[in-house]
């Protein structure tokens, strides 16, 4: 093929015309050969080929657990097959035959997006696991939800979709879930190498904002003491250990008497932590953390005034977690001062506030982490509150520091933006990030409505 042919041609598959006929082609292709933004699209094409034959897996993989039942076996048992077959282990095989089965059985619609290659398989499996326990119908109408969409996410984006969409069409479902997870919470230690150790704890969501809040700010304390003192400053992420470690090491269980072994008396809370005044129960709200602009508390929850008064069910938003269930986000407002945020009713997004300085206000970048969530680079899924707020125009060529002209990137894509020759322009219509990488290749990303 001639440099022109191939070029055409890479570029056509890498625009969702790929077919399986085209992967000997597709092998062909010299990429020395291409000019970079055609390297780019050739990767692309490949992984729509991928996406196909993972498709085309799926099928086979479901016709396995249908073999395994008609041998008198339990399809759950093709995890066997399957993990012996391809070298898997007995966690990953059953996960590849549970989602192969719900695929074939139940999303077929999901499953036609895969074999076109318009969605990848780790999109198809986050749709597929989020509704593994729900009815077929309520399956459906998630898949029916997500997908039109899909193709333009990253898988972070598709999951949060999956998450907002099964909270919409399952609202009371949600809530009963959500209290069932609650109960079985747990922590689970892991070996590390090195004489390491690690934990896994599993609890609820704004639980464990408030938590997280409330030990970055001990461990920022603790920093400035090092700081001020010329002390050695291990970092943040240690000193959040350190302090978690230090409070568990300095806490004392509630006393266990006669009467309360069998659960019949409370403790009288003499052997409580300083300024605890009562062991709260991890699945309610919990203590509210005073906010650091002299408020009672900071914006922790995100709900619409319908769900509010209970006239209607959609997903509340954690800020820096994402939707949550309609019944726990009232749960939450009720513990919270209010702050208005005003919300746009036809783009359901957070409208603008703005600042003639170049350093966004704490209440402007509150704003900006509630509006974005997430790092303004495609495909980095980095929570904006441990990102850097950016100007889109830089200040000093007049880029202003206001809600259309900010945004929150993490360190290093803004080092990319800053020293990488990457650049971006902000649609202010739609707030549609397009980033142009240094071999010319274009990019968007797009702002989700912060309610749906």
């Amino acid at each position: 093929m001639s440099g022109e042919v191939t070029t055409r041609f890479v570029q056509a598959c890498a625009e969702r015309t790929a077919a399986l006929a085209n992967l000997p082609r597709l092998a062909a292709v010299d990429p020395a050969g291409l000019d970079p933004v055609s390297r780019v699209e050739l990767i692309e094409a490949f992984e729509r080929v991928r996406a196909m034959v993972d498709g085309l897996q799926q099928r086979a993989l479901a016709a396995v657990v249908e073999a395994t039942e008609g041998a008198g076996l339990d399809g759950d048992l093709a995890r066997h097959e399957v993990g012996a077959a391809l070298r898997l282990s007995p966690g990953t095989a059953a996960c590849r035959t549970r989602v192969a089965a719900d695929l074939v059985g139940r999303l077929p619609d999901t499953l036609a997006a895969l074999c076109r290659g318009e969605i990848g398989y780790l999109q198809a499996r986050v749709i597929a696991e989020a509704v593994g326990d729900l009815p077929d119908e309520v399956a459906g109408a998630v898949a029916a939800r997500v997908l039109p969409g899909a193709g333009r996410q990253t898988v972070a984006e598709t999951r949060r979709a999956v998450e907002r969409a099964v909270i919409a069409a399952d609202p009371a479902g949600a809530q009963h879930r959500h209290a069932a997870a609650a109960r079985s919470r747990s922590i689970d230690r892991l070996r590390q190498p090195e004489a390491m150790e690690a934990w896994f704890v599993t609890m609820p969501a704004h639980r464990a904002q408030d938590a997280w809040q409330a030990l970055t700010d001990r461990a920022r304390a603790t920093q400035r003491a090092l700081r001020a003192g010329a002390g050695e400053d291990p970092g943040l992420d240690a000193l959040r250990v350190d302090t978690l470690l230090d409070a568990i090491r300095g806490l004392r269980r509630p006393p266990r008497t006669a009467e309360s072994a069998d659960g019949s008396a409370d403790d009288d809370g003499s052997d409580r932590p300083d300024g605890v005044a009562s062991w709260p129960p991890v699945t309610g709200a919990g203590p509210v953390p005073r906010c650091r602009c002299g408020g009672a508390q900071t914006a922790a929850v995100v709900i619409d005034l319908p769900t509010l008064f209970g006239l209607a069910e959609h997903a509340g938003e954690l800020p820096g977690y994402g939707p949550i269930p309609a019944g726990l986000a009232r749960e939450l407002a009720r513990d919270r001062d209010w702050v208005r945020w005003t919300v746009d009713p036809g783009t359901r997004r957070l409208l603008d506030r703005g600042a003639r300085r170049y350093r966004p206000s704490g209440r402007l970048r509150a704003h900006l982490l509630a509006v974005h969530g997430r790092c303004g680079f495609p495909g980095c899924s980095r929570r904006a509150d441990g990102c850097d707020t950016d100007h889109a125009t830089t200040f000093g060529r007049g880029g202003t520091t206001v809600v259309a002209n900010l945004g929150p990137l993490c360190r290093q894509h803004h080092n990319a933006k800053t020293h990488g020759r990457w650049t971006l322009t902000v649609d202010p219509n739609d707030d549609t990030k397009t980033w142009t990488s240094p071999l010319g290749r274009r990019y968007t990303k797009g702002t989700d409505p912060i309610l749906e």
